[in-house]
């Protein structure tokens, strides 16, 4: 009987495994790229660079001592773990064995572990994007899972979290005007102008029909007709505004299909607003150490598969792990507005 445990090497595993495609479509890995890094601890470093303004002085007097109001905030955080497993069981096992090495029945547990392993890297995939959505929600990633309770606090400043005065449901909202002061919030606390707004189509249609967005693409006109997208973005253009990226990402969980990012927000962000970081696994480390497979220490960060025997039952495991989570670049180049009720 072929041993189960070699139809499919870690490595060839592994490298299945990170080739599988995000399971949504525009995921946020455009504003919070995937990075492989070498460990599980990640340090951030946070520069507030603040100018001053120097003040006249008589001749012949002393210059007055300047000021450095920069500060600068290390932070080093461990980066969590994730993992799922699923079993071939014993009655495929058993059909292995009594096969005598047909290759009808190898073909179809050597499927059975791509399809396992494909199922199991999106359930990992889902949960990341996840933790993308909340942290562009609110600057921080909260666990409470699995007997997890933990929390990583980026330190978005409680004025990036804002309310228009006029909700965006509204027509006569001026919704132009609440964004440019947003974006030059942003500007001014991060030193680098917004590169992305993410929104839903719920509110990407209200500003479609938003007074003060027709006025600018129809001016003169009594009564202007409802926008198109492209006329939306023309405005928004003229306003050195990004054009709109409609997100509508979904993740299944374990009673429903749950938002990734509310529909009543905005989100502004920086291209240096953060990442998607990815940290060596455990089971990566075995892998590196073993003279069995070919895995080297380069190719240790990110999504690891392995598989292992259990006695009783008789089965064989199929593991994906991984470590990481989102982590905040400029935290100051986030901003998130609930413009809808």
């Amino acid at each position: 009987m072929p041993n189960i445990l070699e139809l499919v090497t870690p490595t060839v595993a592994t490298l299945v495994a990170r080739q599988v495609p995000e399971p949504i479509a525009n995921p946020l890995t455009s504003v919070l790229p995937n990075v492989r890094v070498q460990g599980r601890k990640s340090k951030t470093v946070r520069r507030t660079h603040r100018t001053t303004t120097a003040k006249f002085r008589q001749y012949d007097a002393e210059a007055p001592i300047g000021r450095r109001p920069d500060a600068i905030v290390l932070t080093e955080l461990a980066l969590p773990a994730i993992s799922e497993k699923l079993p071939i069981t014993e009655d495929l096992l058993l059909q292995l064995a009594e096969a005598n090495g047909a290759e009808a029945v190898i073909a179809r547990i050597i499927e059975s572990i791509y399809d396992d392993i494909e199922r199991l890297t999106t359930s990992i995939l889902n949960r990341m994007e996840q933790a993308r959505g909340q942290f562009l929600s609110t600057g921080k990633i909260t666990i409470s899972e699995n007997g997890v309770i933990d929390e990583a606090d980026f330190g978005l400043p409680a004025d990036h979290l804002v309310t228009p005065g006029t909700l965006w449901s509204d027509p006569t909202s001026l919704a132009l005007d609440d964004e440019q002061t947003w974006a030059r919030k942003v500007r001014t606390d991060a030193r680098t102008p917004v590169s992305k707004m993410l929104t839903s189509e719920r509110v990407r249609n209200y500003l479609l029909r938003n007074n003060q967005y027709r006025g600018f693409f129809w001016p003169g006109v009594s009564t202007p007709p409802t926008l198109t997208p492209g006329q939306l973005n023309e405005v928004r253009g003229q306003f050195s505004l990004p054009p709109i990226e409609v997100y509508e990402g979904e993740v299944p969980t374990d009673s429903a299909t749950t938002r990734v990012i509310a529909d009543d927000k905005v989100v502004l962000v920086t291209d240096n607003v953060g990442e998607t970081q990815w940290g060596i696994t455990a089971e990566a480390r075995e892998l590196v150490g073993s003279n069995a497979v070919d895995f080297t220490q380069e190719m240790a960060p990110g999504l690891t598969v392995v598989q292992y025997p259990k006695p009783d039952p008789v089965t064989i495991w199929t593991k994906v792990a991984a470590i990481g989570m989102p982590v905040a670049g400029e935290i100051n180049g986030l901003l998130v507005a609930d413009v809808a009720a």
